[in-house]
C-alpha cells in the first residue's frame, strides 16, 4: 500500500502531519515510517554480504560478541541495532554535526525544520540529491554513506570504488545498494526534522548493555 501510494505521488500518513498540530502520535507514525526502510535496508544489506562470500556469524560476533540467539532469525536485530546506531549518531544535533549553524530564534527553527520535512516528505530521494547535492539533507547523506560504507565492504560487493569516490565528489549513482541507503537516510531526515519542529525537546538516547528492562516503561 505504501509503495503504490508513493508512486502516486502522495503519503498519506506523512500528509497528517501539521505543524499548527503537532502531537507524539505524528512522531510515532513517522518513527515507524522510518524503521520500515532500516528493515528494508539491512535485508538488502545482508543479501548483499551472502552474495559476497562474507561469513554471517563473524560479522554478528564482532558487532555484538558473545550473544546467543535461541532463533536464528533474530540475528537480523543485531545489524538493525548496529544501522541505526549509525545512521542515528548525532541525531540530537540540528544538523547531525555535519556543519556548524548558528542557534537562531526557536520558533524560527522550528519553521525551517518543518519546511524541510514538506520539502522532502513526498521527494524522489534520488532526484533530490542528483538535484540538490550541497543542500543539508545532501550532505547528511553523504556523510553518512562515507561514515557506514567502508571501502572494502563496498569493494567486496561491488568490486571497485567508484560509488565512494562519486559520493565523495558530489555525484551519486544509482545503484540498487545506494537506493536503499537513501531512501533509508531520506526517512531518518524526515524524523530528524519532524523531531526539531515540536516546540519541545524531542532527543534519542541508547539502552546501555544489560539494562534492566521494563514493559510499562517501553509501551508506547
Amino acid at each position: 500500500m505504501e509503495k503504490r501510494m508513493n508512486e502516486s505521488g502522495s503519503f498519506s500518513v506523512l500528509d497528517t502531519v501539521k505543524f499548527s498540530d503537532l502531537n507524539l502520535k505524528d512522531f510515532v507514525l513517522v518513527l515507524h515510517y522510518a524503521l520500515r526502510s532500516v528493515r528494508n535496508f539491512v535485508k538488502h544489506l545482508v543479501r548483499e554480504m551472502e552474495s559476497a562470500n562474507w561469513d554471517i556469524e563473524a560479522v554478528v560476533n564482532a558487532i555484538q560478541p558473545g550473544v546467543i540467539f535461541s532463533n536464528g532469525n533474530h540475528k537480523a536485530f543485531v545489524f538493525e541495532s548496529f544501522v541505526c546506531r549509525e545512521i542515528l549518531s548525532g541525531f540530537n544535533d540540528p544538523v547531525f554535526s555535519i556543519e556548524h549553524i548558528l542557534p537562531g530564534e526557536k520558533h524560527h527553527r522550528r519553521i525551517f525544520f518543518f519546511e524541510e520535512f514538506k520539502r522532502l516528505k513526498l521527494a524522489n530521494v534520488m532526484h533530490f540529491v542528483k538535484q540538490n547535492p550541497n543542500s543539508l539533507f545532501g550532505k547528511f547523506l553523504r556523510s553518512k554513506y562515507l561514515q557506514f560504507v567502508h571501502p572494502k565492504m563496498e569493494f567486496s560487493f561491488s568490486g571497485n570504488l567508484n560509488q565512494r569516490k562519486m559520493v565523495k565528489s558530489g555525484e551519486f549513482l544509482g545503484t540498487e545498494f545506494f537506493k536503499m541507503f537513501a531512501e533509508m537516510g531520506r526517512r531518518i531526515w524526515l524524523l530528524h526534522c519532524l523531531a526539531f519542529s515540536f516546540d519541545n525537546e524531542v532527543r534519542i538516547f541508547q539502552v546501555k548493555q544489560s539494562a534492566k528492562f521494563s514493559e510499562c516503561i517501553w509501551k508506547v
